[in-house]
């Protein structure tokens, strides 16, 4: 089984491409594929329901803030709160896509760290906050993002991280 996953490049490049200055990275990128599959399932979804299309919308943008938020408040509390919590610079980084440089000047950087998990959560509280707005039901919401988050590709490239090379192996050992 180990021959058989040494065949998957486990630690591939961060940077998919280039468009001037800007750098677009696998996993922001696998986040903006996910959403607009997810947009598209659920858009399909509530119209084959005959949920009025001015319900749909608003559904857009609480999952998007939802999931964007939490994403990224997960990854700075979970995974590097002494760099976002100590200071008032690193909760300005938090929040805002920037980076503050050594000089006092600050540069664009895009959220460079998002977590899946955080991303959840957020998902989870932009849902109840849009059914008691909507006053859908929270099962028919609930059953249509369901099916939409099959389509979360971030998931695919969270394996190709080391760490879960590493963690599949040490399962497949324990399973033989």
């Amino acid at each position: 089984m180990t021959q058989l996953l040494s065949y998957i490049v486990w630690n591939p490049d961060l940077e998919a491409f280039h468009i001037g200055p800007m750098t677009v990275r696998w996993y922001g990128l696998m986040w903006i594929i996910g959403l607009a599959l997810a947009y598209l399932v659920v858009k399909r979804l509530y119209k084959e329901q005959k949920i009025k299309d001015e319900l749909f919308d608003p559904l857009f943008i609480y999952c998007f803030f939802g999931i964007l938020i939490g994403a990224r408040l997960g990854h700075c509390i979970f995974y590097q709160p002494q760099d976002f919590l100590t200071s008032w610079k690193g909760f300005v980084e938090m929040l805002l896509p920037i980076h503050f440089m050594a000089d006092g000047g600050w540069k664009l950087t895009g959220y460079a760290g998002l977590a899946s998990h955080g991303g959840t959560l957020g998902l989870m509280i932009a849902l109840w906050l849009y059914v008691r707005k909507t006053k859908l039901s929270i099962w028919t919401v609930l059953d249509n993002i369901a099916i939409a988050t099959e389509n979360q590709l971030t998931i695919i490239f969270n394996t190709t991280h080391e760490k879960c090379y590493k963690l599949i192996i040490h399962i497949f050992t324990f399973i033989t």
